[in-house]
């Protein structure tokens, strides 16, 4: 008897020990997909499937947070390549801007003509008349001279800003008095196409006089 009942405690312990390990461990994101003895506790459907509408509710959250990152991600890459397309843009035209050359703007010509005296100090030297021409552009420079009763004596130069034409008509004690006229012509220097302004004229007379200088009867 002792041992029919030492041998009926072990087939209960060994059932229970089998129980133990066959029994399916329940997690809060598994759910048994067959059914299980009626003496094992396990969820109720509706836990079940609370749970997983949780699941499908947080994958799909994830889910759309991970497109919306996506799509910040792509609109920041656009907007940054939209702002260096932009600078580019400008810099370039800034270049341009400044290696291309300027609009041709045409500077007026403007002639100043002035008799000037310069007295020598000799008579072989005894003084002499210049005609200076200066221009506010470079421009080709035509000189007639005549003295009276003489022929014309014709002179080229140029003129510019910073550079004048003069020239010099020398006196002599041979001639005591004498009348001159001239008459200067300008032209804008490297114009193809000569317009309305382009060409300056002006006409002066002038007077030498060398009695003091050489006296009455004196010649060189």
């Amino acid at each position: 008897m002792p041992r029919r009942l030492i041998a009926l405690a072990g087939v209960v312990v060994l059932a229970m020990i089998l129980m133990a390990r066959t029994t399916p461990a329940w997690s809060a994101t598994t759910c048994p997909a067959t059914p299980m003895a009626s003496n094992i506790y396990l969820p109720s459907t509706n836990d079940c499937g609370e749970e997983r509408l949780e699941e499908e509710l947080g994958a799909r959250e994830d889910e759309e947070e991970e497109r919306a990152l996506a799509a910040e991600r792509a609109a920041r890459a656009t907007a940054d390549a939209t702002e260096e397309a932009t600078e580019e843009a400008q810099e370039q035209a800034a270049a341009e801007r400044i290696t291309s050359p300027l609009p041709y703007a045409k500077t007026a010509l403007k002639l100043r003509v002035r008799v000037l005296t310069r007295h020598g100090r000799s008579l072989l030297h005894p003084g002499e008349t210049r005609i200076s021409v200066a221009t506010s552009v470079p421009a080709q420079v035509k000189l007639a001279l005549r003295a009276h009763g003489g022929p014309v004596k014709l002179f080229m130069g140029e003129s510019a800003k910073e550079r004048k034409y003069v020239l010099r008509v020398p006196w002599t004690c041979r001639t005591r008095t004498r009348g001159y006229t001239f008459a200067v012509t300008v032209y804008r220097e490297g114009d193809n196409q000569i317009g309305p302004g382009d060409t300056i004229v002006r006409r002066r007379a002038f007077t030498i006089d060398t009695h003091t200088m050489c006296g009455k009867n004196q010649t060189p």
